[in-house]
């Protein structure tokens, strides 16, 4: 990276971090989601980051590295931030960045008929040490069909985020 920067020239990375607690709420799962499954939720998850990495199909923990990243190719990282924004969306959706996020809820919940998730999900699971087993619980664990009739119905609301770490550094 710092050798395509002039000297004096900035550097900027916004990489996330998905690899803490979950930080979310939703309207329909708020009253079955105990610590117990919040637990089991962050376990098999962290099964699902390590073997995503083995896999070679990205690094959901680089945005808390890129920090150190920079700093070993030569650059000065004079700041690094979390980003202040959270994903947020409460009927009646009056709001125009409300109906991005459940623009994009949607997409993301969207039933996949031929199982591509699911075959990714127990590959990345398993290649993370965990079985085929914890794949499905943590695959059906996002509940897609529960939030799609939430969505539909004008009834869904949610709040969440993840770590988006900004990293700034200039070369000497």
């Amino acid at each position: 990276m710092a050798r395509v920067l002039r000297p004096g020239g900035v550097f900027f990375a916004a990489e996330y971090t998905e690899t803490g607690a979950i930080a979310g709420f939703d309207s329909v799962h708020a009253a079955t989601r105990d610590e117990a499954w919040r637990r089991e939720y962050h376990r098999i998850h962290q099964l699902f980051v390590k073997g995503k990495q083995a896999l070679g199909r990205g690094d959901d923990t680089v945005g808390v590295r890129v920090p150190l990243l920079a700093t070993e190719a030569g650059l000065d990282v004079y700041d690094v931030r979390l980003n202040d924004r959270a994903m947020h969306v409460f009927p009646p959706y009056r709001h125009a960045k409300q109906r991005q996020h459940l623009e994009l809820a949607t997409i993301a919940h969207a039933i996949n008929a031929d199982d591509k998730w699911l075959q990714r999900t127990i590959e990345a699971v398993v290649a993370g040490g965990g079985t085929e087993a914890e794949a499905h619980w943590y695959h059906a664990a996002n509940d897609s069909a529960g939030i799609l009739p939430a969505i539909e119905d004008g009834r869904f609301a949610a709040t969440s985020s993840f770590a988006l770490y900004l990293t700034f550094a200039r070369k000497p």
